[in-house]
């Protein structure tokens, strides 16, 4: 009984290997961001610092990452959280990290700047910008 028994499986073996494999489609290929060329823009810049009315005296950004003064600005949905932005005359890059209540236009930035002092001295100025990302 117990040679009956291993014959058949040795039997069905084969039969289970040889049996056609079902195809399995390939998986979908993930598109990749097309990478857009830097584009220049004239930007509008003022200056706000995390002591500001609207700002939670923390520094928390719309993005929840802390404000980084000459590094964190405020800008309009045109520009996603994460852009980042080379001033020329700066000479630095900036990232998108929060919004400003009063940005409606989609050329004007908010930079984080370390005291009011230094907010009131910057003013509003016209800065060409480099969009990289």
């Amino acid at each position: 009984m117990r040679i009956l028994a291993l014959t058949l499986i040795l039997l069905l073996i084969p039969t289970v290997v040889e049996a056609p494999i079902k195809h399995i489609p390939p998986k979908p290929k993930v598109e990749q961001r097309a990478k857009q060329e830097p584009r220049k823009v004239m930007f509008e810049v003022t200056a706000y610092t995390i002591g500001d009315k609207g700002m939670s005296g923390k520094g928390i950004t719309a993005s929840g990452k802390r404000a980084i003064p000459w590094r964190t600005v405020a800008a309009s949905r045109s520009l996603p959280m994460g852009t980042r932005i080379f001033l020329p005359q700066l000479n630095k890059v900036v990232i998108v990290h929060d919004r400003g209540g009063a940005i409606k236009k989609s050329h004007r930035l908010d930079l984080c700047v370390e005291d009011k002092q230094t907010a009131l001295k910057w003013g509003r100025r016209k800065l060409e910008g480099v969009i990289l990302e």
